[in-house]
């Protein structure tokens, strides 16, 4: 019954020239919201003053945190609200019982939006449910609300590795609407993060607002808004802990057995400390391969470099202990041949050496020498 009045109100006009067959065409939901004739989506809802634009982010997860290309992976819902005050509203419609019109987001190849950007993106997908992965909800006020769920891949991690693996990183998600300067549209936003739907990774999240002076950039001699939010990432320090730090410890205190070895044993010391290192060195390619990559010493090489050291002195120390018993070995063998020779023809005598004189008894005689 209402089908009627509404289509001869369209018809009418049309003929007064208000709209269009296209925009008839793209009105929404029982002909509820019309777009005028001479309707310019190029140009923003107010003229002389800055358009506000609410921008809500829900965060919904941090699904990936990739160390080697210094790139996130967030998902993440994304509300935009602003008022257009140039739509024209059916008054049969009842709006009384339904205070918005929603329909899919291809409204907004016809209505104007702020053309939102985000910086160094690597990949952006739209998450799609059912048939449309976004709505755009329009209220009787002429407030216009696009949501949306993305999957969005962001280079802007300012990362170093210096410290690793106990180092903290910083990412950020920064969104800038680059065809409309900061006299033009202005970005408000908000960030929401719920846990509970975070997977584990190895690092501590935590979702900040973006400092102030992150809140505009300057392209081309013009300002523009920004919005986002940064996270602060910390490493988790049990999985180093049980797989690099605990490990090589234990292993440089096994090797302080070796000094309880008696210095006989050579092949039972040596196997000791020559096994330790070969361990070591083990772990060391083991950590190297997970590690990411950094042009400089980090603080894991600087732990597995010290360790490694330990033992190589013990080897070295090990190393001295024996040429030192050589060398006392080869001198009780050598007997008396430091004496001089008149000294050394001298049979079944003995020599004391009083410090200042040489006391050499033959027979039942005492011979002194001076030095």
């Amino acid at each position: 019954m209402h089908i009627l009045p509404v289509l001869m109100v369209s018809l009418v006009k049309i003929s007064m020239g208000q709209f269009t067959r296209e925009a008839i065409y793209h009105s929404m939901n029982d002909r509820g919201v019309y777009l005028p004739d001479d309707y310019n989506s190029d140009l923003p809802p107010a003229q002389g003053a800055p358009v506000p634009v609410d921008m809500r982010l829900r965060v919904l997860q941090v699904a990936k945190v990739d160390d080697i290309q210094q790139t996130m992976t967030v998902e993440m819902a994304v509300g935009l609200s602003w008022t257009e005050p140039r739509l024209l509203f059916n008054n049969i419609f009842d709006w009384d019982e339904r205070r918005s019109v929603k329909t899919n987001e291809k409204l907004v190849e016809h209505l104007w939006a702020p053309n939102l950007h985000f910086l160094s993106t690597e990949q952006i997908d739209k998450i799609s449910t059912l048939k449309n992965s976004g709505t755009v909800t329009i209220f009787r006020n002429g407030t216009v609300h696009y949501d949306s769920h993305i999957r969005l891949t962001v280079g802007t991690c300012f990362m170093s590795f210096k410290n690793y693996p106990l180092d903290d990183q910083l990412c950020r998600v920064l969104s800038v609407s680059h065809s409309n300067s900061i006299h033009e549209v202005v970005l408000r936003g908000s960030i929401s993060y719920n846990t509970e739907f975070q997977r584990p990774l190895q690092y501590n999240l935590e979702l900040r607002h973006l400092p102030d002076n992150y809140t505009f950039m300057v392209m081309e001699d013009a300002m523009y808004s920004v919005q986002g939010f940064e996270v602060k990432m910390e490493r988790k320090l049990l999985p180093s802990l049980t797989k690099f730090y605990i490990p090589t410890q234990l292993l440089v205190a096994l090797s302080w057995l070796a000094f309880f070895v008696p210095p006989e044993v050579i092949s039972g010391r040596m196997v000791l400390l020559i096994t330790i290192l070969l361990m070591l060195v083990n772990i060391g390619i083991s950590v190297e391969s997970d590690s990411p990559p950094y042009a400089s010493f980090t603080a894991a090489h600087i732990w597995l470099l010290g360790c490694q050291t330990q033992i190589i002195a013990n080897i070295v120390q090990f190393a001295f202990v024996l040429f030192t018993m050589a060398k006392e070995e080869k001198v009780k063998e050598s007997g008396g041949r430091g004496l001089p020779l008149s000294l050394q023809s001298l049979q079944g005598g003995s020599t004391v050496d009083t410090g200042r004189d040489l006391v050499i008894q033959v027979g039942s005689n005492w011979l002194f020498q001076c030095h």
